[in-house]
C-alpha cells in the first residue's frame, strides 16, 4: 500500500499519516522498553534541568526581592543627601525652601546635621541669624521654623530661647552643641 501525499506540501494525509504517527509512536516506545542508554540519559537530563528550573522559579518566587546594593545611592554629595531627606520628610514646599535657606545662610559643611536634632536646628538658626542679621528672622519664618520643628521633634528646639524674638529684642547668645561644626 503505497501512501497518499497530500499534492501541495508532499505530506502523508489520512490514514498514511495515521500509520506513520503510529510507528513514530511504537519507535518512541521500544525505546524505553530496550533500555536504551543513551536516551535514557538524555531524558534524565532534560527531567533534572527542568526540576532544577521549577524549583529555581518556585523559590525566586516566594523570597522577599530586596534591592541590590548597586541600586541604593551613595551620598558623596552633602548637599544632594539634604535635598533627597527633604524631599522624604512630609513638609510644605516653601518650609523647605526656608531649610534650604537655613543651611545656606548658616554655611554648614554638612547641611544635614541641621535637622539631626532639636538643638542642631536652633543652632543653625544661630548661624543664619549671625551672617543675615536678626532683621533676616521675620516673625512669619520663625513662626514656620517653629511649626518645623514641632513636625520633626514633637517639640521646639531649646535653641529658641536664644533667638530674637518677634518683636525684635534679642537676648543671650547660645554656644554651639557639642559635634556640631560650620566652614
Amino acid at each position: 500500500m503505497t501512501p497518499s501525499l497530500d499534492p501541495c506540501f508532499n505530506l502523508p494525509v489520512g490514514p498514511a499519516l495515521r500509520v506513520q504517527v503510529t510507528q513514530h509512536l511504537d519507535a518512541f516506545r521500544q525505546a524505553f522498553v530496550h533500555h536504551d542508554p543513551t536516551f535514557g540519559a538524555v531524558w534524565g537530563a532534560l527531567a533534572l534541568i527542568a526540576l532544577a528550573a521549577l524549583v529555581a522559579h518556585l523559590l525566586r518566587r516566594r523570597l522577599p526581592r530586596t534591592p541590590h546594593p548597586a541600586a541604593t545611592p551613595l551620598y558623596c554629595d552633602p548637599d544632594q543627601l539634604f535635598e533627597d531627606l527633604l524631599h522624604e520628610l512630609a513638609l510644605a514646599s516653601p518650609d523647605r525652601r526656608l531649610l534650604r535657606q537655613l543651611a545656606r545662610g548658616a554655611r554648614l559643611r554638612h547641611p544635614v546635621q541641621s535637622l539631626l536634632s532639636p538643638a542642631l536646628l536652633g543652632w543653625s538658626c544661630q548661624l543664619w541669624l549671625a551672617e543675615k542679621g536678626p532683621h533676616s528672622l521675620t516673625p512669619d519664618k520663625r513662626r514656620r521654623l517653629e511649626a518645623i520643628s514641632v513636625a520633626l521633634y514633637d517639640h521646639l528646639p531649646p535653641a529658641w530661647a536664644c533667638l530674637p524674638s518677634p518683636a525684635g529684642a534679642t537676648s543671650t547668645p547660645c554656644a554651639a552643641p557639642a559635634g556640631a561644626e560650620s566652614t
